[in-house]
C-alpha cells in the first residue's frame, strides 16, 4: 500500500525580537506498516467495536509506564484491527490505553497477560454528543482522523541537540546513527522543509544539523497527497 506522511514541526520562540518560523517536514514512505515488526516476545491484540464486533482500524494503542504515565511504546491498529507491541519485562508496571474517535477510552492492566497471545479488546461507542464529552486524562499522543499529535514535553528532556535527537524519542520513530529515518518500521524516502525537497534522498544532514530547540510540537498526517 502506497502512502505518504506529512510531518509539521512547530518552532519555539527564541525571544520577543525573534521571528517565529514554521518548519514543515514532509516525509514520504514507500510503504507503511501500521504496527512495528517487533521481535519476540510481543503483546498482540485485536480491537473491535463492542456492539457490532467490527474491527477498528487505525486505533491508537499506547503502553504507559506506571506511575508517571510516560509512553513506553505506541502503535496503530491495521485495517483488521490488530496491533503488536513489545511485551514489557514488568507487565504489572504497565497499562495499555486504547483510543478511537467516537469511542470510550479503554484502560487495561497487563497483570496476568502473557506474551505472544492474541487478546481481544472491545471499545464501547460514546453515548453522548461530542460537545458534551470532556477528556480529563493527559494524552502525550492524540489522534484525530488521519493526524497524530505529539506533545513533546512528554518525551524530551532538553538534552537533545538536533531534530534527529527529538524524533528518536518519539514512539513510532527510529533514527539511525547515519541520520536515516524510519516511521512505524518503514524507511523514509524524502524529507521536505516548508514544502521544499531541499535534500532529496540525502536528508540525513538535516536530521543531524537542524537544531532541536526550534521544535515545539510534531504532527504526523497520514494519507497526505503531494499537493496540500
Amino acid at each position: 500500500m502506497h502512502l505518504k506522511s506529512f510531518f509539521r514541526l512547530s518552532p519555539k520562540r527564541a525571544g520577543h525580537a525573534s521571528k517565529a518560523r514554521w518548519w514543515m517536514l514532509f516525509v514520504c514512505l514507500c510503504h507503511y506498516a501500521l504496527t512495528f515488526a517487533w521481535q519476540s516476545p510481543k503483546l498482540e491484540g485485536l480491537v473491535t467495536d463492542a456492539v457490532q464486533g467490527q474491527p477498528l482500524g487505525y486505533a491508537s494503542v499506547s503502553l504507559l509506564r506506571l506511575p508517571d504515565s510516560t509512553v513506553a511504546a505506541y502503535a496503530l491498529t491495521d485495517f483488521k484491527g490488530r496491533f503488536a507491541l513489545p511485551f514489557p519485562d514488568r507487565p504489572a508496571e504497565r497499562v495499555l490505553v486504547i483510543q478511537y474517535p467516537g469511542y470510550e477510552n479503554l484502560f487495561v492492566g497487563l497483570t496476568g497477560m502473557h506474551p505472544d497471545t492474541l487478546y481481544h479488546f472491545a471499545l464501547r461507542p460514546l453515548e453522548l454528543e461530542l460537545e458534551e464529552v470532556t477528556i480529563s486524562v493527559a494524552q502525550p499522543i492524540r489522534r484525530r482522523g488521519d493526524t497524530l499529535n505529539y506533545d513533546l514535553s512528554s518525551f524530551i528532556d532538553s538534552t537533545e541537540q538536533t531534530v534527529g535527537d527529538v524524533l528518536a524519542r518519539l514512539p513510532g520513530f527510529e533514527v539511525s546513527s547515519q541520520g536515516d529515518l524510519r516511521v512505524m518500521g518503514r524507511p523514509v524516502q524524502r524529507l521536505l522543509i516548508d514544502g521544499e525537497d531541499v535534500a532529496g534522498h540525502s536528508y540525513q544532514l538535516i536530521t543531524h544539523t537542524l537544531a532541536a530547540d526550534v521544535v515545539e510540537s510534531v504532527q504526523v498526517f497520514f494519507n497526505y497527497g503531494d499537493n496540500p
